[in-house]
């Protein structure tokens, strides 16, 4: 299946990692420096990529090529650390910096680089929602509440916004009537939409079926709430 998948899509480097260590482990050395050596012929193969080529090359003998493309990664990863700290605006660039520091196991570092990057003046909504779906993907709740309750403070008419900070907040069972003051202003947002909207997404429904809701809907005041 996996061969399949590479040929389907030959460009695609986490097929082609993927197999090339399938063919390491089954000693078909030359089968994985095959793969290998035409994945780094890609110009726009990302840093971390490029560290973990490093190493697949270290596995098969390969010292001048891993050297080469440590040397590699190693120049993009600083051009891209000056890049974001000369434009500490730029989300893109940040979000990038960041993903490769937790690619290459350095967490906190990612975290931040995206918690400085969420500071600035000019970050949107977009910037927000990407930035908690990375502390989200990392496990970082406390800096995925932050960004969420940003989030609430940029555009504090969506629903979704409150909704997606009341599920974190109430996620951490002691905290159920914190999680229903923020869930409530989502239910009345979402309420006063569905009155000229009857095809959104109505989220009172939702939280009767999201377990993270659980302690919030026996609380009194979830069930006196009127649909």
């Amino acid at each position: 299946a996996l061969q399949q998948r590479h040929t389907a899509n030959p460009s695609d480097p986490q097929v082609t990692l993927e197999l090339a260590t399938i063919y390491l482990r089954l000693k078909q050395d030359d089968a994985a420096l095959k793969l290998i050596d035409a994945l780094v012929k890609q110009p726009t193969l990302d840093i971390g990529t490029r560290f973990t080529v490093a190493s697949v090359y270290r596995s098969l003998g390969q010292a001048a090529k891993a050297d080469e493309q440590n040397r590699l990664a190693g120049d993009a990863l600083k051009k891209l650390e000056a890049d974001v700290t000369a434009k500490p605006g730029d989300f893109d660039q940040a979000l990038r910096l960041a993903s490769t520091h937790v690619l290459m196991g350095q967490n906190q570092k990612g975290v931040d680089v995206l918690i400085k990057s969420i500071a600035q003046p000019e970050v949107n909504m977009t910037n927000l929602l990407l930035a908690a779906e990375f502390f989200n993907r990392i496990g970082d709740s406390k800096n995925l509440e932050a960004a969420l309750v940003k989030l609430t403070e940029k555009v504090p008419d969506s629903p979704e916004g409150w909704f997606d900070l009341a599920g974190v907040q109430a996620s951490n069972g002691s905290r159920a009537q914190e999680a229903w003051v923020t869930l409530a202003k989502a239910l009345a947002l979402d309420k006063q939409r569905r009155a000229t909207n009857a095809t959104a997404d109505n989220l009172y429904e939702r939280v009767q079926g999201d377990p993270r809701f659980t302690d919030v809907r026996r609380l009194p005041e979830f069930k006196a709430w009127q649909p």
